[in-house]
């Protein structure tokens, strides 16, 4: 008798709980699949950005950062159909500013990150779109070019190694 006053509880319990999952709302998803996307040239599918040595004097507080460093995308036969594109940068957050792309594991420099901007000195925040860019129609090509550098993530930076990686994304429009 027990085991099945039990069973019935827990069933009449499942029934209460199920009537509590009420919908609160949708999502709804859409977007388009292509046949084809842009060729980006082979010399920048696996760059190395230098930039440089930099002294830790530069940087007296968070937010301080040293100086830019373009870097260039290039990308050729484009499908007529897109009309402009934008980069997505991934990679492991800096801990301190989740904008900032971490020092990898084997940096010893601290308490500075990556920051990713737009040429206009724009930060582009990880996991974030950039700005669009225009592909020629004439040519089917573009150039996506940004800037990357040091930026301090509190007072007292730590000399050392500072490399990161970071992964890209294109997004066709």
């Amino acid at each position: 008798m027990k085991l099945s006053v039990t069973c019935a509880a827990l069933a009449f319990t499942g029934v209460l709980s199920a009537q509590g999952l009420a919908a609160e709302g949708k999502v709804h998803f859409s977007g388009n699949i292509t046949a084809e996307s842009c060729t980006i040239n082979s010399s920048d599918i696996n760059q190395t950005v230098e930039l440089g040595t930099v002294t830790s004097a530069l940087f007296d507080a968070a937010g301080d950062k040293s100086n830019a460093v373009d870097f260039s995308i290039n990308m050729t036969g484009c499908p007529a159909t897109v009309a402009s594109v934008q980069t997505k940068f991934d990679g492991v957050p800096d801990p301190d500013n989740t904008d900032l792309l971490a020092l990898d594991s084997a940096s010893t420099a601290s308490a500075v990150g990556i920051g990713l901007e737009e040429t206009d000195g724009t930060p582009i925040p990880l996991h974030t779109a950039s700005r669009e860019v225009t592909v020629e129609s004439d040519t089917h090509a573009a150039t996506l070019t940004y800037q990357a550098r040091y930026v301090a993530t509190a007072a007292q930076v730590s000399p050392g190694t500072a490399n990161g990686v970071t992964q890209f994304s294109l997004n066709y429009n």
